[in-house]
C-alpha cells in the first residue's frame, strides 16, 4: 500500500488586515471593519458638503461651512471631521458602504468630486487538507478559506505552477488539486494561493504566510 506524504506552504490573502484600503484614481478598495480617510479640498472655501449614493439610496454624510460642522443622523458617532478642509474618516465600514461619495465646494460644479468605495471581507489564511485513497492510488488536496471569498486560486509545487501532468487536474474552481495514481515522486511541498482582483488592474499579490 502506498502512503502518500502532504507537505504544504499556505499563502496569506491579498487584502490583509493590515493595509486598509487602495486609492486608485478616485476609486478605493477597502476591507470590512477598516476606517477610511476621505479628502477634503486644497483650496479656500466657505462651504463643503459630502453625499452618498448607491443603487438605492441617496444619503448625506457631512456639512462644513463657517467654522460649523453638521453630522447627518446616518453617521453620526461614524465619522471625523477635519474642519480645516473639509475632510473626514468613516470609521468600521461594511458592505453597506460601498458606493459613490460626492464632495462639492460652494456649490460649485467645476469643484465637485466623487470618489467610489467598494468595501469587500479580507481573506483569512487559507488551509489545506489531504485525502488519501489508497485503492486507487489517488491523493485529493482542497484549499479553503474560512472568511472572505477567493476569486483567485493558484497551486503550485516548489515554484512551479500545477498541474503539469495528465495525472493532476483541478477542479471546483481550482479549490480541489487531485493526483491519480500518486507516486513517491510527487511528494513534496505544495503551495496554495489565494486572492482577491485588485481593483480594475485584476493583478493578484498575495502575501506570503507558512503553515502546515
Amino acid at each position: 500500500m502506498m502512503i502518500f506524504g502532504c507537505s504544504m506552504l499556505c499563502l496569506l490573502q491579498l487584502l490583509s488586515n493590515r493595509v486598509s484600503a487602495q486609492w486608485t484614481s478616485d476609486r478605493m478598495l477597502a476591507a470590512t471593519g477598516s476606517t477610511i480617510p476621505f479628502p477634503g479640498t486644497d483650496k479656500e472655501f466657505k462651504n463643503v458638503h459630502w453625499g452618498f449614493s448607491d443603487s438605492s439610496r441617496n444619503l448625506l454624510i457631512t456639512e462644513v461651512y463657517g467654522g460649523n460642522i453638521i453630522i447627518y443622523e446616518k453617521y453620526k458617532n461614524r465619522i471625523k471631521v477635519d474642519i480645516s478642509v473639509g475632510s473626514f474618516q468613516l470609521k468600521d465600514v461594511g458592505k453597506a458602504d460601498s458606493g459613490h461619495y460626492k464632495m462639492t465646494v460652494d456649490l460649485d460644479p467645476q469643484r465637485i468630486r466623487i470618489l467610489t468605495l467598494e468595501v469587500i471581507d479580507p481573506l483569512s489564511t487559507p488551509s489545506i487538507s489531504c485525502e488519501n485513497h489508497p485503492e486507487n492510488h489517488t491523493a485529493v488536496l482542497n484549499c479553503t478559506v474560512q472568511r472572505g471569498r477567493a476569486t483567485f486560486i493558484l497551486w503550485s509545487r516548489e515554484g512551479v505552477v500545477l498541474p503539469v501532468s495528465p495525472r493532476q487536474f483541478l477542479s471546483d474552481g481550482n479549490v480541489t488539486f487531485t493526483i491519480w495514481n500518486a507516486e513517491k515522486s510527487d511528494s513534496g511541498y505544495y503551495t496554495c494561493s489565494v486572492g482577491k482582483p485588485s481593483q480594475s488592474n485584476q493583478h493578484h499579490l498575495p502575501a506570503g504566510h507558512r503553515g502546515s
